[in-house]
């Protein structure tokens, strides 16, 4: 890792670690702030003057209290650009935590719901689809992730669930062939990761019937391992049939 994605990942870290400890006090920051008389009004100003020095971090923490107190106030529409603009300023790409960008998709879609024909329609649509666009792109990055590992299940089953959000239809087909031919590829790879892992669980069963024939001792303890490793079969077989079944239909 170079010196400026150190960075770029602690300043997230970092950020995202105050907004828990804020987001912990909660309400009552919230009813703090409403009770030292902060108006709709001169909420707004110290936000647009936050924009305006370029200070994201306290607009998106004075924007996100004004749109849960004035989601419909002449300001409100201004309010949830500049918002928009100040998380983007904190995706730095598919790689890295997608916390920001899921909430610019999510506020990008509450502006197109509450103002349909708004002045920033537009803006929002975009702001929309570049959100989208990184969370799909990270999904996908942790499915190749997964390959590299050899972990090919868990692969697989990432790439289904993700070919099942609706949210992603345009992202999936632009990358139709790819993601089929990779689960095509994934899924005898998956079948023969978990046959091998039930054959493990099968020798190490055996391996404990033994131990029991010479040590009457501890016959308990290796009849709860053969409990245990018996349950963990039948587990194995369940998700097995479960990638038999795995069809890729897009």
């Amino acid at each position: 890792m170079n010196l400026k994605e150190f960075f770029k990942n602690s300043f997230v870290l970092t950020f995202f670690l105050l907004s828990s400890i804020l987001f912990s006090c909660g309400q009552k920051e919230d009813l703090k702030l409403v009770s030292q008389n902060f108006s709709e009004k001169n909420l707004y100003k110290n936000i647009e003057k936050s924009f305006k020095e370029k200070k994201y971090e306290d607009v998106i923490a004075q924007a996100e209290v004004y749109l849960k107190y004035f989601p419909y106030s002449p300001h409100a529409q201004d309010v949830f650009y500049m918002l928009a603009i100040s998380y983007k300023k904190f995706i730095f790409g598919p790689e890295y935590d997608p916390y920001f960008a899921e909430k610019l998709y999510n506020l990008s879609k509450k502006y197109l719901l509450l103002y349909p024909n708004g002045k920033y329609k537009k803006e929002f649509q975009k702001f929309k689809a570049y959100a989208k666009n990184i969370l799909f792109n990270h999904e996908y990055i942790i499915v190749k992730e997964e390959i590299k590992r050899n972990n090919y299940y868990a692969a697989l089953d990432r790439l289904y669930n993700l070919c099942r959000k609706k949210k992603y239809k345009d992202e999936i087909y632009k990358h139709k062939k790819e993601i089929k031919k990779l689960f095509k590829e994934l899924k005898p790879k998956a079948i023969s990761q978990i046959n091998k892992m039930i054959k493990e669980r099968e020798e190490k069963i055996r391996e404990y019937e033994e131990k029991i024939q010479k040590d009457e001792k501890h016959k308990n303890i290796y009849l709860n391992w053969i409990s245990l490793l018996k349950n963990e079969i039948k587990y194995l077989e369940n998700k097995k049939k479960e990638v038999e079944s795995l069809s890729c239909s897009l």
